[in-house]
């Protein structure tokens, strides 16, 4: 029996390159079950008002998703809206204000049709608003938010 080395050869490079993609395949999926975890750990952080803490793995979570999934997912823009209630539980009004007014704009470029998200993200941009001493600004946000669609 006659051995094509080329061929041989060229299975070779093929399956080594398939083990490699299937490899990095799984330690996304890994990485992402992690920003999964951390979102949901500075979620119920949250939820005990425990804000330090829940400001840190809502960090992680953000930089995980941001890397892994892009500025225009879903969950990207969730675990970023949660870094402002973060951010305004801990009175920094003037980053919860940034990082709210991010959302929404990822929002509308991302095309996201989601109301409960975009209500959300409205209402607390006027709540910002009203806790920086911007009551003008509160209650256009305040009209936003009903009208948005």
């Amino acid at each position: 029996m006659k051995i094509h080395y080329p061929i041989l050869l060229v299975i070779c490079f093929i399956l080594g390159t398939l083990k490699i993609y299937a490899q990095e395949q799984m330690d996304n999926s890994s990485r992402i079950m992690d920003a999964t975890s951390m979102h949901n750990l500075g979620f119920k952080s949250l939820s005990n008002n425990q804000l330090q803490e829940a400001l840190e793995y809502t960090k992680k979570a953000v930089d995980l998703r941001l890397e892994l999934l892009g500025e225009k997912n879903k969950d990207y823009i969730i675990s970023l809206h949660n870094l402002a209630v973060c951010y305004a539980g801990l009175c920094k009004y003037e980053d919860a204000l940034n990082t709210e007014l991010k959302v929404c704009n990822l929002i509308d470029v991302s095309g996201l049709k989601n109301d409960t998200i975009n209500a959300l993200a409205s209402r607390l941009l006027g709540n910002h608003y009203y806790n920086m001493g911007n009551i003008g600004l509160y209650s256009g946000n305040k009209m936003r938010s009903m009208y948005r669609r």
